[in-house]
């Protein structure tokens, strides 16, 4: 079975920390965020979905979300 890290924070800090080490040991990563500029090359075997947390609660945003991790689980 694949395993899945979903992590959000990526662009800067312990999120940014956290996704380097999992990109070094080649896990796959969801990574949410509003901007992906951040992501370093190799990143490209992961999962990049470009989603603004704060808007969780508009149930046509959450549906958006909830589809798109269906997409990709």
């Amino acid at each position: 079975m694949n395993e899945l890290t979903i992590l959000t924070g990526a662009s800067r800090g312990l999120g940014h920390a956290i996704m380097e080490e999992l990109l070094a040991r080649r896990l796959s990563i969801l990574i949410i965020g509003r901007d992906h500029s951040f992501l370093p090359a190799n990143a490209v075997s992961s999962y990049y979905l470009n989603f603004d947390l704060t808007k969780t609660l508009d149930p046509e945003c959450s549906e958006f979300l909830s589809e798109k991790l269906r997409d990709i689980l």
